[in-house]
C-alpha cells in the first residue's frame, strides 16, 4: 500500500488538492490506513486551530505595548527618529528660597519643558546618603489632554551609552533612576504621536541637585 506524505495532507485538509487526487486520497482514507489517517486528523486540527487564530486580532492598546516594549530594547532607534529639543517654560531654581532658608539646600528640582504640542513635566531628587537620584517625569499631549501618551520609551543616555530607561505608563508617566554623569541627554521616543523623538538635556540639571547634597562652604552662610 501507497502512502501520502505530509505535504499533501496537509494541502488536501486546506482544500488545495482536487480532482482524482483528492479522490485518491479520501478513498485512501476509507479504507483504514492508521498512519495516514493519523496524520490526516492532526492537520485538520491545525488547520482548524489557525482559522480560529486567524479571526482574533489583538487590542490596539496590547499592540502599542508589544512595539513600545520592542522598541524600548533598541535604543540606536532613538537616533534614527527627527528630533525636537524641549524648551525650558519652568524651572524651580530659578525662584529664590525665602529669607531665613536661603541656607538650606534643595534636594528637589522641578522643571517644566515643552515640545511642540507636547509638555514635560520633570522632578529630579536626591537620596539621602546617596549619589543617586530619581527622576520623575510626566508627558502630556496638549492637543488630547484626555489621551495621555501611554507606552512611550524613555531613555537616558550618556553620549551613546543607555543610563536608564523605563516606559510611559497609561497616565504618561515614567521614573528613572540613575547615577549623575556628564553629557546626559533625556530621549522620548514619541514615533506614534509625533513621529519624532523628544529630546532634553540634563547634565546640568542634575549637576545642580546633585551639588545640593555637598556640604555647605563658609561662603554660602555668610552670604545669608
Amino acid at each position: 500500500m501507497s502512502h501520502y506524505d505530509s505535504c499533501q495532507w496537509a494541502d488536501f485538509v486546506r482544500g488545495l488538492i482536487g480532482g482524482q487526487t483528492r479522490a485518491s486520497m479520501k478513498a485512501h482514507l476509507a479504507s483504514g490506513c492508521r498512519r495516514c489517517g493519523k496524520m490526516a486528523s492532526l492537520f485538520s486540527k491545525v488547520a482548524a486551530v489557525a482559522a480560529e487564530e486567524s479571526n482574533y486580532e489583538a487590542p490596539a492598546h496590547v499592540i502599542r505595548g508589544i512595539r513600545a516594549a520592542y522598541a524600548l530594547q533598541q535604543p540606536e532607534e532613538v537616533r534614527v527618529l527627527p528630533r525636537i529639543i524641549g524648551r525650558l517654560i519652568y524651572d524651580s531654581f530659578r525662584e529664590p528660597l525665602p529669607v531665613g532658608m536661603r541656607s538650606r539646600h534643595r534636594l528637589t528640582r522641578q522643571a517644566l519643558y515643552q515640545a511642540a504640542h507636547f509638555s514635560l513635566d520633570l522632578r529630579l531628587e536626591c537620596h539621602p546618603g546617596s549619589a543617586g537620584v530619581t527622576l520623575v517625569g510626566q508627558v502630556a499631549n496638549e492637543r488630547e489632554p484626555a489621551n495621555p501618551p501611554a507606552g512611550l520609551p524613555v531613555f537616558l543616555r550618556a553620549g551613546r551609552r543607555v543610563v536608564a530607561r523605563a516606559l510611559s505608563n497609561k497616565f504618561g508617566e515614567f521614573q528613572l533612576t540613575y547615577q549623575p554623569e556628564r553629557h546626559l541627554r533625556l530621549y522620548i521616543q514619541a514615533n506614534q504621536e509625533l513621529g519624532k523623538r523628544i529630546e532634553v538635556p540634563m547634565s546640568r540639571f542634575s549637576r545642580h541637585v546633585s551639588a545640593a547634597k555637598r556640604p555647605p562652604r563658609p561662603s554660602d552662610a555668610k552670604s545669608d
